[in-house]
């Protein structure tokens, strides 16, 4: 059957309304289905900003966790291993464990306490989460989604810690005080009470729990109105028992108010003070008859303890027979009993032998009054060893025989201090008085000797005399003079450096640089046939902070030195940073140092071979220990020198040149 046009249309009409209204049925399938999610996300948000919680979801089959944020969206996913990082490794585990209750049915929803450290604050304060599990599963009982809801409870678990610690506080220094403690109501009725309470009315806390004590039935009416007023002080008597004796008591009873004023409770406190009664009606009666007595023997004890505090002095006592030395505090308070193994432990090991000689002299019972002067290793207040002086009487018994030594100690350590100090005093002015004849003889001569040459030379321009000759006079006068310029500024510089007037700034230096200029300096004015300088360059870059004018002095002067005493072979100079320090190493092939000189090689004045003035090692010994550092020596004589410095300093850039 051929089928009409008019029915080809009508076909095509129907596909296409009927394509169309199943397109615009699923658009507006999405379009609620967004709309759905989104009312979702924005209840979510709802929920979780006022409560201030952290929402994650866990995909039980893919093993992933999501954050939702806070508008309710999923914003990240990670692993469990990445995840785990957010927990402590314990808390983590209980998670785990709690995923696995929750997957096999054993509970419906698990809550867990976990901590965390709060990285935001510089305390590292541990906060408190209180984490809700709960486990979504789809229509076929599997278990698809477990959502973690984590509040921070710090502050209430804080509370609730502070609340326990306080109650627990309160029932420990309740039940173990040692005054009888008790709380009643403003109505007068006893709500708790210690054991001491108990103890004090001669009764046990249970008999005391038993009589219903009030405060009705133990004060009268006009105290309980008073001490519901203010704090009040009782002194009473109870007759717990009527065939025991009264019992003595003092009670103190504070009202303790709430916010608004209104009376909470009464707070008691008690002692008993019966012995305390007997024992002072029986101190009374005996008083009366002692208070002369006493009068007179404490003014005779505090003259006596007034006269030995003020002159640094003890009493002391020595008995032969147990060999013991006892010191007493004045006259009547005996402080320590040492024995004479004790006494030698607390003496300097120059003076046991003369402390052991009076111990012999004692232990012989010489009838002869013994002094001698000990030294301790015990420092009194003011760190000053202390020394003590001991005189020392025999006492003798009936029949004249030496029965025990009795006499003082006294601190003589400021006598001592003194003498020391006047002695110390001394050998510092004759060594500054040896020190400036040694300067002064050395600079009388140092200066004299190129002043004199320059005075003898243009002398002799006043006779007749070659051009040639007079080319030689002004070379001299020229040489000379230089040496004595330079002899002027290296004192000066010492004097400046003595004085502690040398400044040192420290700036960003590029060293590579700076110690081949300093290195070629020195090397310049000294150059030598036969001679070589090499200089190791182990750095491309090296940015250090120093004072380079310093150090470039310093290596300058030790460069010289090194091609003054070199006549052959080579100086070699090279460099290192390490562990914060910058080493310098300065070598030579010269004539070296005999042994005997190398410990004065530093000292003023002090050259090789009369050459030089000798203050440069001792400006660059005393420059480099202002600026931290060290120099030291190391020669034979024959067999060249090497000077190594050490400088601390901190290091910008480090460019090490690659290995070989």
């Amino acid at each position: 059957m051929l089928l009409t046009p008019f029915i080809i249309n009508v076909i095509c009409l129907l596909l296409f309304f009927s394509t169309g209204g199943y397109l615009f049925y699923v658009h507006r399938k999405e379009v609620k289905k967004r709309q759905e999610n989104a009312r979702m996300s924005n209840k979510l948000s709802k929920i979780i900003a006022p409560l201030n919680m952290k929402i994650w979801v866990y995909h039980v089959d893919r093993q992933t966790f999501s954050w939702i944020d806070d508008e309710g969206r999923p914003c990240k996913t990670m692993r469990a291993l990445e995840f785990a990082r957010n927990y402590l490794h314990g808390d983590f585990t209980r998670v785990n464990e709690a995923f696995g209750r929750l997957i096999n049915n054993q509970e419906e929803k698990v809550t867990l306490l976990i901590q965390d450290e709060d990285e935001t604050n510089e305390k590292h304060e541990t906060r408190y989460f209180s984490l809700d599990l709960s486990l979504y599963r789809r229509p076929n009982g599997k278990p698809y989604l477990i959502f973690g809801a984590r509040r921070d409870i710090t502050k209430e678990h804080q509370r609730i810690s502070q609340e326990k610690d306080v109650l627990l506080r309160y029932q420990n220094i309740f039940d173990s005080s040692f005054a009888g403690l008790a709380i009643f109501a403003p109505d007068g009725t006893m709500l708790d009470v210690n054991e001491e309470s108990a103890k004090i009315l001669r009764m046990t806390h249970e008999e005391l729990i038993a009589s219903n004590i009030t405060l009705s039935n133990s004060f009268d009416e006009s105290i309980i109105e008073e001490m519901k007023k203010r704090e009040v002080y009782i002194c009473t008597t109870a007759m717990p028992q009527p065939d025991q004796p009264p019992v003595y008591i003092e009670m103190q009873l504070k009202p303790v108010f709430d916010e608004n004023g209104k009376l909470e409770y009464i707070f008691s406190t008690g002692r008993d003070m019966g012995e305390f009664v007997h024992a002072f009606r029986k101190l009374k009666e005996g008083t009366r008859q002692l208070d002369v007595v006493n009068k007179e023997i404490t003014s005779y004890i505090n003259n006596i303890d007034y006269i030995l505090q003020v002159g640094g002095l003890r009493i002391i006592k020595y008995s032969p027979t147990t060999h013991d030395l006892t010191i007493f505090d004045g006259n009547h308070k005996e402080l320590h009993t040492l024995t004479q193994a004790r006494c030698m432990v607390f003496v300097d090991d120059a003076y046991k032998r003369t402390l052991t000689h009076t111990f012999k002299l004692l232990d012989n019972r010489t009838s002869n009054p013994i002094t001698t002067n000990i030294k301790t290793i015990i420092r009194n207040k003011g760190t000053e060893v202390l020394y003590l002086q001991f005189d020392l009487l025999p006492v003798f018994d009936e029949q004249g025989q030496v029965m025990s030594y009795f006499g003082i100690c006294r601190d003589v350590s400021q006598t001592k201090w003194t003498e020391h100090l006047l002695a110390i005093e001394t050998a510092r002015a004759q060594e500054v008085e040896s020190i400036k004849n040694t300067f002064l003889r050395n600079m009388s001569h140092e200066i004299r000797t190129p002043l004199n040459t320059v005075v003898g030379f243009a002398e002799l321009f006043d006779e007749a005399a070659s051009p040639e000759d007079e080319q030689v006079f002004i070379e001299e006068i020229k040489n000379n003079s230089a040496h004595l310029l330079r002899l002027i500024n290296d004192i000066l510089f010492l004097s400046r450096l003595d004085a502690q007037m040398i400044e040192i700034n420290p700036k960003a230096t590029d060293f590579c640089k700076s110690f081949v200029n300093h290195c070629q300096k020195g090397w310049e004015e000294h150059e030598k046939e036969g001679v070589k300088l090499n200089i190791e360059q182990p750095y491309n870059q090296l940015f250090v902070e120093i004072d380079d004018t310093h150090v470039g002095y310093v290596i300058r002067k030790i460069i010289e030195n090194a091609a003054t005493y070199t006549d052959q072979g080579s100086i070699n100079a090279r460099y290192d940073y390490i562990d914060g320090k910058l080493f310098i190493t300065i070598e030579d092939t010269g004539c070296g140092i005999k042994k005997e000189n190398l410990p004065h090689i530093f000292e003023r004045f002090v050259s090789g071979m009369n050459k030089g003035t000798g203050l440069e090692l001792a400006i660059c010994k005393e420059l480099l220990q202002q600026m931290g550092g060290t120099i030291s020596v190391y020669s034979e004589e024959g067999k060249g020198t090497a000077v190594v410095i050490t400088l601390p300093c901190s290091a910008i850039t480090i460019e090490r040149k690659a290995s070989l």
